[in-house]
């Protein structure tokens, strides 16, 4: 965190990675993703991200009627791409038994990567 930090506010991450080393200087950093403190925070190097951390499983997909959103669901990614999935989830959903009970749905609209469906009525 504080090397994310340190672009904005380099003193106070300086001083409190200067504070830090001292405490991490009694710690087993063999197994820790934690940078080493034995140099100036400038020259630590910058963290590295996974690619496996920033992918959603869930997603929420907006539900519309009449061009109008009247809720939202949230399902696995993997079905979230699947038309025929989302309309059943919705179908079961509350949102489905309070607006589409009864009634005749004449064309769904379902646009996966923007995670929103809309029934027209």
């Amino acid at each position: 965190m504080l090397l994310l930090l340190h672009p904005m506010a380099p003193h106070m991450t300086s001083e409190a990675w200067e504070m830090l080393n001292a405490d991490v200087k009694t710690l087993d950093l063999s197994t820790s993703s934690f940078p080493p403190c034995g140099s100036p925070l400038a020259h630590q190097p910058w963290p590295v991200a996974n690619e496996q951390d920033i992918i959603d499983e869930r997603v929420i997909i907006t539900v519309m009627i009449q061009g109008k959103r009247r809720g939202e669901i949230e399902m696995d990614a993997n079905d979230a791409t699947d038309e025929q999935t989302v309309v059943q989830r919705i179908e079961k959903s509350s949102i489905g038994q309070k607006y589409l009970q009864g009634k005749q749905v004449k064309k769904i609209h379902f646009v996966a990567d923007r995670r929103i469906i809309n029934f027209v009525l």
